[in-house]
């Protein structure tokens, strides 16, 4: 299969075909492009799962932020929230009012928040490194309980390491690192 054939053209002779060792030679070469490629993939493939999770949680924050915009002054909900209740899950948590004695006003006490009813669960392989606990924006006019946090997501097993930020400023400013 792997010959030469050999023919006689002018008084010179021509052979056509490929050696075993050139054959193997280019083999070898596609082995190692198809390997590389298939390990970019991979990589690549979490990356997009972690930039997904990253995205839901950034519009997770911006719900609760638009509900604590949206919030009346005569509500008995002081602010809402995003909590981090496990490794890959959160809610979205609403903040009573709570009144203090010898007070004319409510305040809010983010130990008293209760689920909203939105719960989120991450992709398997995505985790929260980082939890801050609790997220909390008061309204009417945003800012952050406790100021600016932030939280890590991070693709659990891989290597090198795929890491994701969200940073949430004592303002309420939501970005991205």
């Amino acid at each position: 299969m792997f010959y030469r054939k050999k023919y006689k053209k002018d008084n010179r002779v021509f052979t056509t075909g490929f050696t075993l060792v050139e054959t193997l030679v280019v083999i070898g070469i596609l082995m190692l492009l198809t390997t590389s490629l298939i390990a970019y993939t991979r990589s690549s493939g979490k990356q997009i799962v972690l930039y997904t999770e990253q995205a839901k949680l950034i519009g997770a924050l911006n719900k609760a932020k638009s509900l604590a915009l949206q919030r009346n002054m005569a509500e008995s909900v002081c602010a809402y929230g995003i909590r981090f209740t496990g490794s890959n899950t959160y809610e979205i948590v609403q903040v009573p009012n709570i009144q203090v004695s010898g007070q004319s006003y409510a305040a809010c006490d983010e130990t008293q928040a209760s689920s909203y009813g939105e719960t989120y669960i991450m992709s398997a392989p995505i985790v929260i490194s980082n939890s801050p606990g609790q997220i909390t924006f008061e309204g009417p006019y945003i800012k952050v309980l406790e100021g600016g946090k932030t939280v890590e997501l991070e693709v659990s097993g891989s290597s090198p390491l795929l890491k994701a930020e969200v940073v949430v400023s004592g303002m309420g400013g939501i970005s991205t690192q």
